[in-house]
C-alpha cells in the first residue's frame, strides 16, 4: 500500500486499486491463517504419532520426553481453538471473495467512461462488505469470549 496512484488516475481507477489492493491483502492473511492451521494439524498428527512410536517401540525412552510430547496435541488444539484459526481463515477468504466481486464487477459491469453514481454505488458497497466484515470479525472474537458467562447472550 506503500504506492501512490498518478495525479492523473481516474476517481474510478483509485477506488478499483483501493479494492484490489485490500483484496489481495486478505487473500495473504487467509493464506497464511490457513498455512498456520495445517502446520498445527500436522504437528497434532506427528506429535500424537510420534509419542505413541516411542512409548510403544522403544520402552528406554525416559517418560517425560514421552509425556511432553503427548502434550502437543492438546496444547495444539488449545491454540487453534483459542484463536478460531479456522474460522479466521473462512473469513479472510469470505472478505476476499466479497471484494474480488467488487474488483470484477469495476473491470467487466461498468463502462470505461462510468458517471459519478456508478463510481459511487461501488464505493458505498466497499464501505458495506468492509463494514458487514468488520461485524463478523467482532461476533467471531465474541462468540467463544472465555471472560463471558455461559447465559449471556
Amino acid at each position: 500500500m506503500g504506492e501512490t496512484m498518478v495525479d492523473d488516475a481516474s476517481p474510478a481507477q483509485v477506488l478499483r486499486k483501493q479494492i484490489f489492493d485490500e483484496c489481495q491483502y486478505n487473500w495473504k492473511l487467509g493464506w497464511r491463517t490457513h498455512l498456520l492451521y495445517l502446520f498445527i494439524i500436522a504437528l497434532t498428527v506427528g506429535s500424537s504419532a510420534a509419542s505413541s512410536i516411542l512409548a510403544l517401540g522403544f520402552p528406554e525412552v525416559d517418560h517425560r520426553l514421552i509425556g511432553s510430547i503427548a502434550l502437543i496435541p492438546g496444547i495444539c488444539a488449545g491454540v487453534s481453538d483459542r484463536f478460531h484459526l479456522r474460522l479466521k481463515k473462512h473469513w479472510y477468504y469470505r472478505k476476499y471473495d466479497k471484494l474480488n466481486a467488487l474488483v470484477r464487477r469495476m473491470d467487466f459491469v461498468l463502462l470505461p467512461d462510468a458517471g459519478h453514481d456508478e463510481i459511487a454505488k461501488v464505493a458505498k458497497d466497499f464501505c458495506r462488505v468492509d463494514t458487514d466484515m468488520s461485524r463478523a470479525w467482532e461476533r467471531l472474537e465474541e462468540e467463544r469470549d472465555p471472560a463471558k458467562p455461559e447465559g449471556d447472550g
